[in-house]
């Protein structure tokens, strides 16, 4: 699978939500939130909780080539793909 991107959306000045982007091997879009548990140099603890679950579809080799994402004023995401067959 292929990291597509990570996300930041701060809902107010202390709470931040990072949301990693995966590309699926039947090249899907998959949105997981990254939460952090523990965070130094000789540990590093971490849960991705996916937000909405995958369909699988016939797998077509039609890669995602560069997506763009922003969120509107109620905080909710969105995000186009750009594919290889254009």
């Amino acid at each position: 699978m292929k990291l597509q991107a990570l996300l930041m959306r701060r809902t107010n000045e202390e709470q931040e939500h990072l949301y990693c982007v995966i590309e699926t091997p039947d090249h899907q879009l998959d949105f997981n939130t990254l939460f952090v548990s523990r965070c130094s140099e000789e540990d590093f603890s971490y849960e991705l909780r996916q937000l909405r679950p995958i369909v699988p579809r016939e797998v077509i080799d039609d890669r995602i080539v560069k997506i763009s994402s922003v969120f509107n004023a109620q905080g909710l995401n969105h995000t186009a793909a750009l594919r290889a067959s254009g």
